[in-house]
């Protein structure tokens, strides 16, 4: 089929709803580095559909159907540097199983790997045993519930947003010694980083965990204690998550910081936070803004003084509250107070108002002979007389 552009280099077919290639309709490009073929329907390749693409660099398998992968497939490929599967949900199987291609390609110099949003909750313990060259992993939007075993003396970039992880742990990251980059963005269920969690990033540079709504604790020596040289963190981002509040024992991690990234946290800005005046943080803190107390609610941080971050005791809480109870109930009182005043108030002048509007007109002024033997033994007087009023 594309016999005739054999010096082709770059072939993309993305998006074209293909359902089937023929085996050998790629057998000619042997030229080709890259090869796109994401979002179509193709639910099997055989092991001819490669065979020829020696030259090939980046494939991209992402969003089609398949099932497995033949376990030859990247065999006349030597030098296959990138790889998506990402989206191939029924993948997820034949990875937790048998993913013998897969580990095939890693083992031949892969450097960068996709296998996002595959459902999958755990990786096989010795997929990535000689990916001595693999830099990049992204595995986003899987339902891990812990970070899997990653043993990648070599790996670079990381990425697991999106996960269902709930708790960073002492020793996550302990067998990621090179790891530079890390993404944890979109974590829903994770509430808090423990001491220790980061220990062995000794090279990480950027540390992304944006958009994690229940993250509320994140512990002061999580990148390790006194004696832990802190890694080299330029950009460290913990936008819109839940904190409150962070440990000044992350003052040398932060020390050098380039791009810190804190908005949309419901800050805490009691005398926990004052350390955060002690900093040259970058331009980005100064549209971080408190959300407690409610004297400080929607300050700027760089708008105010080392004064105004400011703890009370527990005598000062208790009575703060106390006065707090007081002055509601004060108001309860006084509310009740003013609603008694008003309906009785009320009930005065709707007096007057009716009295002022009833008029007796003598004309309707009714008198009864004595009739008592007519009205039998409870009639009153000699003369009963009835007043008809009009209210006018």
């Amino acid at each position: 089929m594309f016999d005739r552009f054999r010096p082709l280099e770059v072939l993309n077919l993305g998006h074209n709803e293909l359902i089937k290639i023929s085996e050998y309709a790629l057998a000619g490009l042997t030229a080709l580095t890259v090869l796109n073929l994401n979002h179509n329907h193709l639910a099997e390749l055989s092991e001819h559909h490669l065979m020829n693409l020696s030259a090939l660099k980046e494939l991209d398998l992402s969003w089609n159907d398949l099932k497995y992968l033949p376990s030859h497939l990247f065999r006349n490929i030597t030098g296959l540097e990138s790889l998506s599967l990402s989206g191939n949900i029924r993948l997820t199987q034949y990875i937790h199983e048998s993913p013998d291609a897969l580990k095939d390609v890693l083992q031949r110099g892969l450097r960068r790997l996709k296998l996002n949003h595959l459902e999958l909750i755990d990786l096989p313990e010795n997929l990535f045993n000689l990916a001595y060259s693999l830099e990049e992993l992204y595995i986003t939007n899987n339902y891990f519930t812990k970070l899997p075993d990653l043993y990648v003396g070599s790996l670079k970039r990381l990425d697991v947003s999106g996960s269902n992880i709930s708790v960073l742990q002492t020793g996550n990251f302990l067998y990621l010694p090179s790891l530079e980059v890390l993404h944890m963005n979109r974590m829903k269920l994770l509430t808090r980083v423990e001491e220790g969690a980061f220990v062995g990033l000794k090279h990480l540079q950027e540390l992304y965990m944006e958009k994690c709504l229940n993250l509320t604790s994140f512990d002061g020596m999580a990148f390790g204690g006194p004696t832990y040289n802190p890694p080299p963190l330029r950009n460290f981002s913990l936008k819109h998550s839940g904190l409150q509040t962070l440990s000044k024992k992350l003052l040398p991690v932060l020390s050098d910081i380039q791009h810190l990234k804190l908005q949309g946290n419901p800050w805490d800005c009691d005398c926990r936070l004052r350390w955060f005046k002690e900093m040259n943080f970058s331009k980005e803190i100064e549209h971080v803004r408190c959300y407690f107390p409610q004297s400080l609610h929607n300050r700027t941080i760089a708008s105010l003084e080392r004064s105004d971050f400011v703890c009370m005791t527990k005598k000062t809480r208790v009575l703060y509250g106390l006065m707090i109870s007081m002055a509601v109930l004060f108001g309860l009182i006084t509310l009740l107070a003013i609603v008694a005043s008003f309906d009785s108030l009320r009930g005065k002048c709707c007096g007057q108002q009716i009295s002022q509007r009833i008029r007796y007109d003598p004309m309707l002024v009714q008198l009864h002979p004595n009739n008592a033997e007519n009205y039998g033994e409870d009639y009153e007087g000699p003369n009963s007389i009835s007043f008809i009023s009009r209210v006018r």
